[in-house]
């Protein structure tokens, strides 16, 4: 794209679209902020409302985006080509994206009809083949297709899926026990009873949870922030997106029992954009739930390596998603280079079992595809044989298994 195109102007659709995330401009030309601080973190937001008004960022959609967020035009064009799911070429309003990684190529999604594109993993795995269908326009929409989740395949022995299991409302506000006492226990000994217990990060580097929280309450500056990453794009995998479809109060529960025990005055979910029925069901939670603690939800743009932690912090403000050098580490300068808490969805969702000390099973979930009599999340206890885990799932004498 030609920088000098972005003097074009947007249509009033689209300046409306990115009007409704960065904040209405008044007539004299002075800026209504929706934040106090610098807005560049409103970028992705804004284009994001851009293209689901149009269907793709137009040079003038950019170019506005970049002006009211006084951004550099080249950043903003540097940001727009970073994520797969933001199209910076003309196409039609409504797209099919069709997975065509491993599980869905195993349930026979190895062509792409014409005029849809071809994804990487959708995160719908156990009811492959997948697609997403998106639509632009007044009422822009994301939906996945199929476009609901099988119930679970195991009814027995959960500790995190138990909830599910027994038919929780995903969209009822239930009684959040566990925060209510952290809250009587006070912050420093929520940090001492999740120190005390064997909870290890569930996002692989089994970094001990407890050290992690108290690193960040013990750090002086201020302020401190929370951060959910909700980004699992690894191909095979889908255990977040069922927890939050499913549990998204218990999601917002745990977030603000960390919050609380570490001192952050602000928390994001980043979820990946591919995940739309999470984003209605988590902001929902959120609009329901006034937990003592700000939780804003974010959405990526389709960019794999926004699962990397410091790379997640970038896109959130508003830069490209690339790693940053380490150390600093995160809980000493992690968002805006503050103290921060990073911990995906599996790891938080035990905190409240901790808080309660209702189950110390130490569980595991496992997402199983593919060739598979009851493909799905599975929760069993860790040291459980591979060969359990599998018979579970009514597998056949594999010849194959793809461990992730």
């Amino acid at each position: 794209m030609d920088l000098k195109l972005l003097d074009a102007e947007p249509t009033a659709a689209e300046r409306e679209a990115v009007d409704a995330v960065v904040g209405v401009e008044a007539s004299n030309g002075n800026r209504v902020a929706r934040r106090d601080r610098n807005r560049r973190h409103l970028l992705l937001p804004a284009l994001r409302a851009a293209q689901r008004r149009a269907g793709w960022v137009t040079p003038g959609a950019l170019g506005y985006t970049s002006r009211r967020l006084d951004v550099p035009p080249a950043d903003a064009y540097g940001v727009a080509t970073f994520y797969a799911l933001l199209a910076l070429e003309e196409r039609p309003t409504e797209v099919l994206h069709v997975c065509t990684d491993l599980s869905c190529r195993l349930a026979g999604a190895t062509t792409v009809p014409d005029g849809a594109l071809p994804s990487p993993c959708l995160g719908l795995c156990e009811r492959a083949p997948a697609a997403l269908r998106t639509v632009a326009g007044p009422e822009p929409r994301e939906e996945q297709i199929p476009p609901a989740s099988p119930p679970l395949p195991q009814t027995a022995g959960l500790k995190l899926l138990r909830r599910i299991a027994e038919g929780v409302d995903p969209e009822s506000r239930p009684e959040f026990r566990a925060l209510e006492r952290a809250r009587e226990l006070g912050a420093e000994r929520v940090v001492e009873l999740v120190k005390a217990s064997p909870l290890l990060g569930r996002g692989g580097a089994a970094f001990p949870t407890g050290v992690k929280w108290e690193a960040v309450a013990n750090q002086p500056a201020r302020p401190h922030y929370l951060v959910c990453n909700a980004d699992e794009s690894e191909p095979g995998t889908f255990k977040d997106r069922v927890l939050m479809e499913q549990d998204p109060f218990g999601l917002i529960e745990a977030m603000a029992i960390a919050a609380f025990a570490t001192g952050c005055e602000k928390a994001f979910i980043y979820v990946r954009a591919e995940y739309p029925l999470a984003h209605e069901r988590l902001q929902n939670a959120i609009d329901k739930s006034d937990v003592g603690v700000e939780i804003e939800l974010r959405i990526g743009a389709g960019a794999y390596v926004c699962g990397e932690e410091t790379a997640l912090f970038q896109s959130i403000e508003g830069y490209r998603g690339e790693p940053r050098n380490k150390p600093p580490f995160p809980v000493e300068a992690g968002l805006y280079g503050k103290p921060t808490v990073v911990n995906n969805v599996e790891t938080l969702l035990n905190v409240p079992h901790v808080i309660l000390e209702d189950d110390a099973r130490d569980t595991r979930l496992f997402c199983v595809s593919g060739h598979v009599a009851r493909p799905g999340l599975y929760e069993v206890e860790l040291g459980t044989p591979l060969s359990e885990l599998l018979e579970l799932a009514g597998s056949e004498p594999p010849k194959a298994v793809l461990l992730g």
